[in-house]
């Protein structure tokens, strides 16, 4: 819940152009997406993405707003992965 309301948020703020990429998203939380998302303008709504298990869709719907080589490779990008502490 936590996740969504942030992306929510995030997508909303009119300073920015930025998109949001959920995934791997639990059904509750695209349960709540249904519910939520008529509620929202939509240009809040068109800034959030559901993406669910598969990288090659991934990497398909990201790339329309962001270089491949900017995003990981674990997220199917052709950037290096972050390191963890």
């Amino acid at each position: 819940m936590i996740y969504l309301i942030s992306a929510i948020v995030f997508a909303s703020n009119s300073n920015n152009d930025n998109h949001v990429f959920v995934l791997l998203a639990p059904w509750l939380m695209l349960f709540l997406w249904k519910i939520i998302r008529p509620v929202l303008s939509s240009k809040t709504s068109e800034r959030i993405s559901f993406l669910g298990s598969d990288k090659d869709k991934w990497r398909e719907e990201i790339s329309k707003t962001l270089p491949v080589d900017k995003f990981p490779k674990k997220f199917g990008g052709d950037g290096s992965d972050p390191k963890t502490p």
